[in-house]
């Protein structure tokens, strides 16, 4: 599955660019009024649906936290998740998604009910620790002893590698993590995203921290809870405080459970069984006595070309979709569409959650992203299967599609789209800057040593404003070496005058890794 973890890196060797996504501002607002409007404090209990059509409508939430792969903060890590819930006044949000999952539970630990979940997206320990193996089959350690060191596996050329960054963190527990991002941060919150029955676990154990209830929410699908009263004989068998109605929940409804709930074949064209199924379910939850956040839906709007009447489903260029099963996500999509408006129509008291993930990396001009559970790089389908997550990637989509809330990755841009400075398009802005391995420089690279030298002289006499950029002073095929933007030349060259600093500072990176 991965090769061995077996070559300790610095973050400045990473292969990852250093580039930012911008935050582009309006005139006379502060990033402090932008993230305190649309990444509210306590918004689980703060939002309310007069909000919307004003300032405080629209809000984003950290998919992950704040990941900065170039410095060696991955998703889902300590510092990715303080980044994230630091609040307006350090110019970030306040609230965050990551995901729980549990260790092994061995006959001692039948004593020590409620078992606390760890932060992990993957089910499997390989991409983001030194060890091997299922979660699931993972010993705790000793009560105090701290759980498995975190890293950020690099990309090789086209899965990961056996180099890493260390984050100088370890895995941490859920609940007992949240207390330190409240005692940072009074006003934070992290939406708790579950798989399968571990929801159901995680949901009795949470009932259990009374002081930590307003500042997450449990969030679950319908994999394999069919209703309500199938999701609360899964939380009593794990024995939950009396009030565990009490804590906040986020049902969720994505493509692949629709044919799940009605029955039906994975590919199955059934719209009307799927539909009124998932609504089924919905209301089965909503009409329960739990306390409801919010409502999510896994929606991106290639649903928009399927013609009810005919069945006839055409793609974002407005081709006919032929291929069965290319056909069934479209028809998905199409079901999760419609129980958007359906929602808004009967339950507008809800906030509706969307997404806007983008993938892992981009290296050779292909997309990869961490498998649902194993954490193994996928190659990300093209053509007519491929516009489902491409839609998915662009900014601002889940606003487009009329969601109040979104779960995002790409922070700064979807601000930016809420702000109304920037616009997004597909496909031209499916590509995430942040994680394009393409646009990184090797600086071992004949090229990169040829122009080594002119840039050391020209950083060392850099003065504090650079007049120009760099790049035009250097001939246009040393220039193709792309360490190359004039945004990037300037931010890093004044930081870093000394011309050694500079050079570290960007890494050392192979071209055959």
């Amino acid at each position: 599955m991965y090769p061995p973890a077996v070559q300790s890196i610095s973050s400045r060797e990473s292969v990852y660019p250093r580039i930012s996504n911008a935050l582009l501002l309006p005139p006379d607002m502060m990033a402090k009024e932008a993230w305190a409007n649309c990444s509210m404090p306590n918004l689980l209990s703060t939002w309310k649906p007069t909000m919307r059509g004003t300032a405080q409508h629209r809000q984003l939430i950290f998919h992950r936290g704040q990941d900065i792969m170039y410095d060696g903060i991955p998703d889902g890590s300590v510092k990715a998740l303080l980044l994230a819930t630091a609040g307006a006044a350090e110019n970030t949000g306040n609230n965050a998604e990551c995901d729980l999952v549990f260790l092994k539970r061995g006959a001692e630990s039948l004593l020590l009910a409620p078992r606390e979940p760890i932060i992990q997206h993957d089910l499997v320990a390989d991409r983001q620790t030194l060890e091997t193996g299922a979660w699931a089959d993972f010993t705790p350690p000793p009560l105090g002893a701290p759980l498995p060191r975190f890293i950020s596996r690099e990309p090789g050329a086209k899965s990961m590698s056996h180099r890493y960054v260390d984050t100088l963190s370890n895995i941490v527990y859920g609940f007992s993590f949240l207390q330190e991002i409240v005692s940072k941060n009074r006003n934070a919150t992290l939406i708790f995203d579950c798989r399968n029955n571990d929801c159901a676990e995680a949901a009795s154990a949470f009932s259990y921290y009374p002081n930590l209830r307003q500042n997450a929410a449990i969030q679950f699908y319908g994999y394999t809870i069919r209703n309500y009263e199938d999701f609360k004989q899964k939380v009593l068998a794990f024995s939950p405080h009396a009030d565990w109605k009490d804590i906040f929940y986020i049902p969720v409804m994505v493509p692949e459970v629709l044919p799940i709930l009605a029955g039906l074949p994975s590919n199955s064209h059934d719209y009307s069984c799927m539909l009124n199924n998932a609504k089924n379910w919905f209301v089965s939850m909503i009409t329960s006595g739990l306390n409801i956040a919010a409502l999510s839906l896994g929606a991106v709007g290639i649903g928009k070309g399927v013609s009810l009447e005919t069945m006839e489903v055409r793609d974002l260029k407005g081709e006919p979709v032929t291929d069965t099963k290319v056909k069934a996500e479209f028809i998905k999509d199409k079901v999760l569409l419609d129980l958007l408006q359906w929602i808004k129509t009967n339950y507008p008291q809800y906030p509706l959650i969307g997404i806007s993930i983008t993938y892992g990396f981009k290296i050779d001009d292909k997309f990869y992203t961490p498998a649902f559970h194993t954490g193994t790089p996928k190659e990300m389908p093209t053509g007519q299967a491929g516009q489902g997550w491409q839609l998915r990637a662009v900014p601002g989509n889940p606003f487009r599609l009329g969601f109040d809330w979104a779960i995002c990755d790409r922070p700064y841009d979807n601000l930016n789209y809420i702000l109304g400075t920037k616009d997004y398009e597909w496909p031209a802005d499916v590509t995430n800057p942040e994680r394009d391995i393409a646009n990184a420089p090797s600086l071992n690279s004949p090229t990169a040593h040829k122009v080594k030298d002119g840039l050391r002289a020209e950083i060392t006499s850099l003065s504090p404003i650079l007049e120009g950029s760099l790049v035009d002073k250097l001939d246009k095929s040393q220039a193709s070496v792309r360490v190359s933007t004039t945004n990037y030349l300037r931010d890093y060259a004044v930081k870093y005058r000394d011309a050694d600093d500079f050079y570290s500072v960007r890494g050392n990176m192979g071209d055959n890794d």
